[in-house]
C-alpha cells in the first residue's frame, strides 16, 4: 500500500511540472491503469492508453483506443473479450478480413453488416441469407440471383411482389411458361412476347426485346443461345464495350438494337443512334440524333431504362 501511495505522489508531481508520460507511468506503477489511460489519452497516446485498459481488465475501453490508434487486430480481439461482437466486426472489416468479420456480426445479429461483409468477401449466398434474416427479401432475392440460384431467387422476387425480377430469374432457369405468365401478370407483354420467342428459338428478337425492356441478363441467355458466347459472358458482367465488340461484326439488323443499347450504356451516343434506327427504333434514334434529351430521357425511362434515361437527363443539363 506504501509504495502504491508512493506511486500516486510521483504522478502528482509529474502532473505539476506537465509531464503527461512519466505521470502516467507512475500510475500504472501505482496499479492506476484506468487514470494513466485518462492521461495518455489526453496526451495523444492511444495504444499505450489502450495497454494500460488491458491490464485494467476495460475490454471495450481499450478496443475503442486501439480502435483511435488504427491497431485494428488488437482491437477486435479486446472487443471479443468484451463480448461486443458486433465492434470486433468493425475493427475485422477494417483490416480487409471480410469473412471473419461475416462471422463476428452474425455472433452479434448485425445481419445488414454481416451481408454486407459477405459480399465484399464475394460469398453472395451466406450475404443472400444474411438478408433474409434481417427481413430483406428483395435484397437477398438479387444476391441469389447474381449467385446463379435462379429458383430460389425468383420465388423471394414473387413473395416479395417483384413478379418482373420474379419471370426474369425464371428466364434464366428456362422454364419459359412460368416467365411468360409472371411477365403477364405485370403487365410486362414486351418480356411475355421475348419469352414466347424464346419458346419458338427466335433469339435474336428475344435477345433485342429483352435488352429493350430492360432485362439484359435474359437478353444474355439468348445470345448465348445463338451461339455468341462472347456477347453472352459479357453482358453478365455488365462489360458493355466488349458486347458491341462481340456484335458489331454480326450483320444482323435484330441484334443491332443489343448493339445499339450496349453503346448508350457507354456514353456512345453519337454511334448508338444509327443502330437504333437501323433496328427499327426510329423515334428514340430520332432523338438521340437531335440531342433532344428530355425526349431521350422520357423514352429510355418508358422501356424501364433508369439508369440510361438519368444519364439522357445529365446530358440535358449538360447541354
Amino acid at each position: 500500500f506504501m509504495e502504491a501511495e508512493a506511486y500516486v505522489e510521483a504522478a502528482r508531481a509529474f502532473e505539476r511540472a506537465g509531464d503527461r508520460e512519466h505521470q502516467a507511468r507512475a500510475l500504472r506503477a501505482g496499479g492506476r491503469n484506468e487514470e494513466a489511460a485518462r492521461v495518455l489519452i489526453e496526451a495523444g497516446h492511444h495504444e499505450a492508453a489502450a495497454e494500460a485498459l488491458l491490464e485494467a481488465e476495460c475490454w471495450e475501453e481499450a478496443g475503442e483506443a486501439f480502435i483511435t490508434a488504427e491497431v485494428h487486430d488488437r482491437a477486435a480481439d479486446a472487443f471479443r473479450r468484451a463480448g461486443n461482437h458486433a465492434r470486433a466486426g468493425d475493427a475485422l472489416r477494417a483490416l480487409g478480413r471480410s469473412e471473419d468479420a461475416a462471422r463476428a456480426y452474425e455472433q452479434a445479429g448485425s445481419w445488414v453488416q454481416a451481408a454486407e461483409a459477405h459480399e465484399e468477401a464475394g460469398l453472395l449466398a451466406p450475404a443472400a441469407e444474411a438478408r433474409l434474416r434481417a427481413g430483406q427479401e428483395l435484397e437477398a432475392a438479387g444476391l441469389l440471383r447474381r449467385a446463379g440460384q435462379h429458383d430460389r431467387a425468383a420465388e423471394l422476387f414473387a413473395r416479395a411482389d417483384a413478379p418482373v425480377e420474379a419471370g426474369i430469374c425464371l428466364v434464366m432457369r428456362e422454364d419459359f411458361d412460368r416467365a411468360r405468365a409472371a411477365f403477364e401478370d405485370a403487365g410486362r407483354f414486351d418480356l411475355a412476347w421475348a419469352t414466347h420467342c424464346m419458346r419458338r428459338s427466335e433469339f435474336d428478337t428475344a435477345a433485342a426485346v429483352y435488352i429493350q425492356g430492360g432485362a439484359p441478363d435474359a437478353a444474355g441467355l439468348a445470345l448465348g443461345r445463338l451461339g455468341l458466347a462472347s456477347a453472352a459472358e459479357a453482358v453478365a458482367r455488365r462489360d458493355w464495350a466488349a458486347v458491341a465488340s462481340a456484335l458489331r461484326e454480326q450483320g444482323n439488323p435484330t441484334l443491332a438494337t443489343v448493339e445499339g443499347y450496349a453503346l448508350l450504356h457507354q456514353g456512345r451516343w453519337a454511334e448508338a443512334w444509327p443502330r437504333l434506327r437501323r433496328a427499327g427504333e426510329v423515334r428514340l434514334a430520332r432523338a438521340i440524333r437531335d440531342q433532344d434529351w428530355n425526349a431521350v430521357a422520357a423514352r429510355l425511362a418508358a422501356s424501364h431504362h433508369r439508369d440510361l434515361a438519368r444519364a439522357a437527363r445529365q446530358q440535358a443539363g449538360e447541354g
